[in-house]
């Protein structure tokens, strides 16, 4: 009988430990599908925002959870993203207030070399022990009763906090707590790879050395914010360049240009206010994108405050001592209008200010709706029908190199005049590249100099240095023409401004060889001549001039078709597009016969 109640007693034990390992198998396999699914919404999304969002929604939705909350640490600060809310959360957890998020680029630019993130198990807490919420009060007041809390740490101090509202302790299941765990465990390669791909985002999109935004950066937050202005919301443009940087560059290297500009930044990020944009466009010239400007007079008071943020010197680390000082344009970025013709206008405000003195706000008169640039007969503008600017690119790949601008100078001393030819001709390529335009190659040719011409192109090429940090400006000596006064500027150029110079109308027998070895000119732009009249002396010259540059390694410019462009204020530039090409691929593509010199992939 004994024997036979243990063995019953046995087989009881035996089936309920069946079950109990049944029901653990389906627990698990359960929590596997669920964890499966909390990983796989979020596998394809590379930016933490909405990592951590989907995450929250996926675990809120399947077991039945009221709200969840991220929080972004570093070391023993913690800051908050924004609530997730489930559909079937009561009405007074959805009105819990939401606080300040903290842009995630900056964490990924802190956190991208981390890779030893852990994650610690979920943790229920009561909300009685939520001390570290800033809400923990309003949460109660609401009925909130218990929390969960997931970390993510490591060893750089930088991590996760993900909290989850629930309903009741119960919510959180055996299968709760397992799916929940496996899928947490992922979350530090989730983490690394959205913050991974967060950083190479934030160097594409901003400035290395300020960590402002770029132009592309400027660009983005235009697609971001839904184009900003489509609503009918105008805003105000301010466009800074730093007085006198080029001499501190002269005088003290770019190293020490390098912490002024940085400097700049984060007096310009601490004049602005939380809703504002600024980005750096290139050198030292700078843009602040802000809205709620709706008066002239709040627009001056903004003007002022930036210029009193950055008036103050500053000392670099040599010890050097530099007084800072900005000339500031404005300009209404009106609704409807694109952003680059407001950064235009701004733009050509700057320059005004920089010619009355530099250290002021020049605005334009944006409630009368007429700028003071409007005036045809102004006198410090620049006649735009006397500028073409022609586009240098390379034909095999058809990789842009840079512009070419041309035009003729006043009869007169013209400094006013000059720094507006310099704006027109930055306005222009901004245009035309949407980019760093200060990467670029610039070539300047005047039209028929003169030796007075000397001190304005000497003004002209100092306003552009200004723009072209770090960049080589190119004189243009046409050899078609030349003569004593524009070969002499030439030389005056290379030996006080350290210009070089590229050497037109190449091949037609002016003089080539002895301007070739005095000057090793940086590019060489071909008579168009050779290639349009058919004739064996054009072959020769053609075959001699494409051996010298072979021999030297100069690039060679080829015109081949004019185009017709339009810059932002309506007035038309007619482009000429030029194509620039290395000796050795033009020998590779030339073929000589008797009736005509072919070059390959020009029209």
């Amino acid at each position: 009988m004994r024997v036979a109640n243990f063995r019953s007693r046995k087989g009881a034990m035996t089936k309920e430990s069946d079950a109990l390992q049944d029901e653990d198998a389906k627990i698990r396999l359960r929590s596997d599908r669920i964890s499966r699914t909390l990983v796989s919404s979020v596998l394809s999304i590379e930016n933490l925002y909405l990592v951590l969002g989907a995450f929250m929604q996926s675990a809120i939705n399947e077991f039945g959870w009221w709200a969840g909350q991220a929080w972004l640490k570093k070391g023993e600060s913690l800051t908050p993203t924004g609530w997730v809310f489930a559909t079937s959360a009561p009405t007074s957890i959805l009105g819990i207030s939401h606080l300040p998020s903290r842009d995630i680029t900056s964490i990924a630019m802190e956190s991208k070399e981390s890779n030893d993130h852990v994650t610690a198990p979920a943790v229920l807490v009561g909300i009685e022990d939520l001390t570290w919420h800033p809400l923990q009060k309003e949460l109660q007041s609401v009925g909130v009763r218990h929390t969960l809390v997931v970390d993510v740490s490591s060893s750089t101090g930088l991590g996760l906090r993900i909290l989850f509202v629930l309903p009741s302790a119960n919510s959180f299941s055996s299968t709760s707590q397992i799916s929940l765990d496996i899928a947490c465990a992922l979350l530090p390669e989730l983490y690394r790879r959205a913050i991974s791909s967060q950083a190479l985002l934030f160097q594409s999109t901003h400035d290395e050395l300020t960590h402002l935004r770029n132009r592309r950066g400027l660009e983005d937050a235009y697609v971001e914010t839904n184009n900003w202005n489509s609503a009918g919301v105008d805003r105000t443009v301010f466009y800074l360049d730093l007085d006198r940087f080029k001499d501190i560059n002269d005088a003290f290297g770019h190293t020490i240009g390098d912490e002024v500009l940085c400097e700049l930044a984060r007096r310009i990020t601490s004049a602005s206010r939380p809703v504002d944009i600024q980005a750096r466009l290139g050198g030292d010239e700078f843009v602040i994108i802000a809205e709620g400007l709706d008066d002239f007079a709040s627009i001056e008071r903004t003007a002022d405050r930036f210029l009193d943020a950055i008036q103050r010197d500053f000392t670099t680390s040599d010890g050097s001592i530099h007084p800072l000082r900005t000339s500031l344009g404005v300009s209404r970025w009106q609704a409807g209008t694109q952003l680059i013709e407001a950064i235009a206008r701004a733009d050509a405000q700057m320059y005004r200010a920089k010619a009355s003195g530099g250290h002021r706000a020049k605005i334009e008169e944006i409630y009368v709706g007429i700028s003071d640039d409007s005036d045809p007969g102004d006198p410090f503008l620049f006649n735009k029908s006397s500028l073409d600017i022609s586009r240098i690119r390379r034909i095999n790949g058809d990789a842009l190199e840079g512009f070419m601008a041309t035009f003729a100078l006043p009869n007169s001393y013209a400094p006013e005049m000059m720094q507006d030819l310099a704006r027109q001709i930055r306005v222009a390529i901004l245009d035309a590249v949407r980019g760093e335009i200060f990467e670029l190659d610039l070539l300047l040719k005047v039209l028929q100099p003169r030796r007075s011409d000397k001190t304005n192109i000497e003004l002209l090429l100092a306003s552009l240095s200004e723009t072209y940090h770090g960049q080589q400006l190119h004189y243009v000596l046409d050899l078609q023409g030349v003569t004593t006064d524009s070969a002499n500027i030439a030389r005056d150029l290379v030996a006080s401004r350290h210009v070089k110079i590229a050497l037109a109308n190449y091949g037609l027998g002016n003089g080539e060889i002895a301007f070739t070895k005095e000057f090793i000119p940086s590019y060489l732009i071909f008579n168009p001549e050779l290639f349009s009249r058919p004739s064996q002396s054009n072959e020769i010259a053609l075959e001699a001039v494409t051996a010298i540059a072979t021999a030297l390694k100069i690039p060679i410019i080829i015109p081949n078709r004019k185009l017709a462009e339009f810059v932002p204020n309506g007035h038309e530039l007619p482009d000429y597009l030029g194509q620039a090409m290395y000796a050795e691929e033009l020998l590779s593509q030339t073929s000589v016969n008797n009736e005509v010199t072919q070059v390959k992939g020009l029209s």
